[in-house]
């Protein structure tokens, strides 16, 4: 309902952020909630909550505008912070505690916050939380109220935090306990980085859950929350307001003995957990004690036993010799007593340097880490945004461009990186990778290679190949290769990243999970499927346990086991798949979504090749409208769905369209891609097939002949195929010579396969007809024979696609016998190609 500026106040000159209602939405109701925000704000002052400094409202032609300035946070989300960082879970229990100090100031001064959530707390740059948006605030306590009751049945905040007397919207049910139950959503999320419930999309079906349904024990997904922080977590989640933690200063306070390691009040306090709590406070006293008492027990074991010797030998010499042994014992047993207690006050000592040393290592690790981002702040400031201004572009001999794109200020920008960052190589091998990201978006593969390779090269010199940050830069030039069609470099990186990360951190690591998923798609873009369906279905398994059936990685290897699938001509597995990714991207990530852009391309791929070539239609021209409109014309993935409208559009005849349609694009694609990327392959073919169909076979000549050379380099499945089609096209332009160099080549390879395959001895019929124009007539009568023979023996093992292929080559065939005479063996040509009809 507002905007919120970065602002300088005058008197006294700060900088501010100053918080505007939009004209367009002052309703009663939202000026309300707007002035309620800021006095709400005005009776805070704690270092956890954005402090106010003025209120009122100014006449900007539209009528009053009321706004309020406040204090100016320079941080990121506690959502963002807790997406881009592994946190420890000590460090997200003094994350929470802090906010609860702060939430208990409010509530201490009658003020119910409603929403609290991960996007509305920020972390400054000293790693303090700060709560915003006391929007829907609500007041309680003694005085005239400044909110309004909220009607019964009114629901106010988001569900997903939202406390189960919160979500049945009765308000007399409404106090401070539900803020309790939204930090304990906050907390179980930071720990399992996760939310406690999967919600439907139905209002009715969400309120059952959090009504009803208990979270997934923390443990299970996080061991090391096993016991107390799970007691804590679970405390503050009960569904029964009366058991959950009656503030939110009592649930820090418990954190914080759990911190300290003292017994905690959600859990009922047995003597022995007090016994145990106790000893983990004090592990050297404690120890000691037990020695002691161990010594003791020994000595008294000793000296009675010495005793009964003495009585029953009844000799006072030889008892006053045991006594003064056992002394001499105890003297020693004392003097070793001290020097292990000089031994552990010595380890003691070096525990407290290294922990010491290690709080140094993580402060200079903070102050890198700041510096770092200073240092990317500044480059994304001085050398990318502000060349939009005038007066940066203006130089000695140039002139400022008001039109200036932004593909030439990251051009001009990613020039200077190297020059600027010639000291901090690490810096600069951060920036180059991500100037390379901003250049695969646009698409600029050759340009996006070189910075990839840049930030690679310094990360493996100065970390070592084994490195996170090394291991990143090498998934996303593998992620450049795949996308170019260069699966056999992709396999490699991927292969190594994937190898050092299960060593390193197991198969359940995300990292690990997201290489397994890379390698495995790069072996199905190579089809081999032996290798990539396994691999795909173990990540998906283990993915769906550890992240959730509904989350974005999880959904990629789904997508990805569909294809391997749908290659697979197995459709009826593919097809649910896809279903399920299609309809969860739509509800989650919303229609627009890149994502489930290529859900709904696969999805109509499937159409495709299931025959549904109207319903693939439609959804194609509907998916490369919104691509050009997002995307841009040019934009590999555009071109791909234009690619796959041109299949459809051969498929039903309408050839004019496909011409266009193909003609228009392959410029771009050869700008932006590798002659040998499979969606080149694809328009190359596709090219071909739009003349075969219409018996144009000079203008199929040249693309089959370019296919026929990319898949020979590339080792493609379907080389004989374009073999065949090749050789057929030349035939059927009387080209016998260049048909019979062509078809000579090949036809004893393609027809000795194991098993044989009818394309072999298609092509060894194709070969003979060469033979046969060429005065060879013996030796061509032989291959017609053979290729009869052949094909007749392997006629049931033909699949139902390659029916048309066959009618092909089986058509110049007849067409030879007839202008030889020979109507009988043409006769029987028509036979064969009648039965695969």
């Amino acid at each position: 309902m507002g905007a919120v500026y970065e602002a300088e106040q005058v008197k006294p000159r700060r900088t501010v952020a100053l918080k505007v209602i939009k004209p367009t939405l002052a309703s009663k109701e939202n000026l309300r909630r707007f002035e309620l925000e800021s006095q709400a704000l005005a009776r805070l002052q704690h270092p956890g909550i954005a402090q106010i400094f003025e209120a009122g409202s100014a006449d900007a032609g539209f009528g009053p505008q009321p706004y309020f300035a406040m204090e100016f946070i320079r941080g990121i989300s506690l959502a963002r912070y807790a997406r881009e960082h592994t946190l420890r879970v000590p460090h997200c229990l003094e994350l929470v505690a802090r906010i609860c100090d702060a939430i208990h100031h409010a509530h201490q001064r009658g003020i119910i916050h409603r929403d609290l959530k991960p996007v509305n707390i920020l972390l400054d740059e000293s790693g303090q939380p700060r709560i915003l948006d006391f929007g829907v605030a609500r007041f309680t306590g003694s005085g005239k109220p400044l909110t309004h009751q909220t009607s019964l049945g009114q629901i106010i905040g988001t569900l997903a935090y939202m406390s189960p007397e919160q979500v049945l919207a009765d308000p007399l049910e409404l106090d401070i306990r539900s803020d309790v139950y939204s930090l304990g959503v906050i907390l179980y999320e930071l720990l399992a980085r996760r939310l406690p419930y999967t919600l439907g999309s139905k209002l009715h079906e969400a309120a059952q859950t959090i009504c009803r349904q208990e979270p997934l024990r923390l443990a299970a997904i996080r061991p090391e929350c096993r016991g107390d922080v799970e007691t804590i977590t679970r405390k503050a989640l009960e569904k029964d307001k009366s058991r959950r933690y009656d503030s939110a200063a009592a649930l820090a306070a418990d954190i914080r003995r759990y911190l300290h390691r003292e017994p905690i009040l959600a859990r009922r306090p047995s003597v022995s957990y007090q016994l145990q709590r106790f000893a983990q406070r004090n592990r050297t006293a404690v120890s000691a004690a037990a020695l002691v008492f161990l010594l003791l027990l020994a000595g008294i074991a000793a000296t009675s036993w010495q005793a009964i010797r003495a009585h029953r030998a009844r000799q006072q010499a030889i008892l006053e010799r045991d006594r003064a042994r056992a002394a001499e014992r105890l003297a020693t047993e004392q003097r070793d007593i001290a020097s292990s207690e000089r031994k552990r006050a010595l380890q003691a000592e070096a525990r407290m340097i290294e922990e010491r040393n290690h709080a140094l290592v993580e402060r200079r690790r903070a102050e890198k880490e700041a510096a770092a981002s200073k240092a990317i702040s500044d480059f994304l400031q001085d050398d990318l945004l502000s060349q939009a201004g005038a007066s940066s572009q203006s130089g000695p001999d140039t002139r400022p461009d008001p039109d200036l794109t932004v593909r030439a200020a990251l051009d001009r920008a990613a020039a200077r990186v190297e020059t600027r960052f010639a000291h901090q190589p690490l810096l600069e091998a951060a920036i180059q990778l991500t100037i390379a990201l901003a250049y695969v978006d646009l698409g600029l593969y050759d340009k996006a290679e070189s910075h990839y390779r840049r930030s690679l090269q310094l990360r493996e010199h100065l970390l070592g190949a084994d490195h996170p940050d090394t291991l990143e830069s090498s998934d996303n030039l593998a992620s450049l290769y795949y996308r170019r069609g260069q699966f056999d470099r992709a396999e490699t990186l991927h292969r190594h990243a994937f190898e050092v990360r299960r060593r390193a951190f197991g198969l359940s690591n995300p990292d690990t999970l997201a290489s397994m998923n890379n390698l495995a798609d790069t072996y199905r873009a190579q089809r081999k499927y032996p290798l990539a369906e396994p691999l795909l279905k173990q990540t998906l398994a283990i993915k769906q346990r550890v992240l959730g059936t509904e989350a974005p990685s999880t959904l990629v290897t789904m997508s990805n086991l569909g294809l391997t699938y749908l290659q697979l001509e197995d459709y009826a597995r593919a097809e649910p798949i896809y279903a399920r990714v299609l309809e969860i991207r739509r509800r989650v990530l919303g229609p627009e979504h890149p994502r489930t852009i290529r859900s709904a391309y696969n999805v109509a791929s499937l159409y495709w090749y299931q025959g549904k070539h109207s319903q693939a239609e439609s959804m194609f021209q509907r998916i490369a409208a919104t691509q050009r409109r997002l995307l841009g014309p040019d934009h590999p993935d555009t071109l791909l769905t234009l690619n796959a409208l041109a299949r459809v559009y051969i498929a039903k005849a309408r050839y004019p369209e496909a011409e266009a349609l193909l003609t228009g694009f392959l410029p771009a694609q050869r700008r932006l891609l590798k002659d040998t990327h499979p969606s080149v392959d694809a328009t190359l073919a596709n090219f071909a097939n739009l003349y075969i169909d219409q018996g144009k076979y000079p203008q199929a000549e040249p693309y089959l002949s370019e296919l026929l050379d990319i898949r020979r380099r590339t080792h493609h499945p379907e080389f004989i195929r374009t073999v065949l089609l090749l050789g057929n096209a030349l035939l059927q332009q009387r080209k016998f010579a260049a048909a019979e160099s062509l078809l000579r080549d090949h036809v004893n390879a393609a027809a000795e396969g194991d098993p044989p395959s009818w394309l072999g001895f298609s092509i060894r019929g194709l070969y003979g007809i060469a033979l046969a124009a060429e005065q060879q007539s013996p030796q061509a009568e032989a291959l017609l024979t053979s290729a009869y023979e052949g094909i007749e023996q392997h006629r049931d093992s033909i699949p139902h696609k390659d029916y048309p292929l066959l009618h092909q080559a089986g058509q110049a065939i007849i067409r030879f016998y007839h202008e030889t005479g020979q109507s009988v063996l043409a006769s029987r040509w028509e036979e064969i190609l009648h039965a695969c009809r």
